[in-house]
């Protein structure tokens, strides 16, 4: 499991995003995303609460690449549904699963390796 910390790296190395959308969608400033993108050793010194924002956007951005499209989406709530017991134990797993990005993602990463 990556660290908020890598991840955060590894979104703003290899983004596809402007400074100035992710300080849009992270309100975070765009000066402090550009020092961060250039020098690595400023994110090492940044705020845990932006570092953590940063995580969340490459969190979306894994979620995105591999269950991006609604067929790979409803391939995957199908494929939960399918595969976990409808049971009490099970109902709850599927609902973890299916509301929190962090398990999908590290779902994602042990299936294709990319997270």
């Amino acid at each position: 499991m990556k660290s908020d910390m890598d991840k955060a790296k590894k979104f703003l190395k290899n983004r596809k995003i402007t400074y100035k959308q992710i300080a849009l969608k992270t309100e975070i400033s765009e000066s402090t995303i550009r020092k961060y993108g250039m020098k690595k050793s400023s994110l090492q010194d940044g705020k845990w609460e932006n570092i953590n924002k940063l995580a969340r956007l490459y969190d979306d951005s894994v979620i995105a690449n591999n269950l991006g499209s609604l067929n790979n989406w409803n391939y995957f709530k199908k494929w939960v549904n399918e595969n976990i017991p409808d049971d009490r134990i099970g109902k709850t797993i599927k609902e973890i699963i299916l509301k929190d990005k962090k398990v999908i993602v590290e779902i994602i990463a042990n299936l294709t390796n990319e997270a």
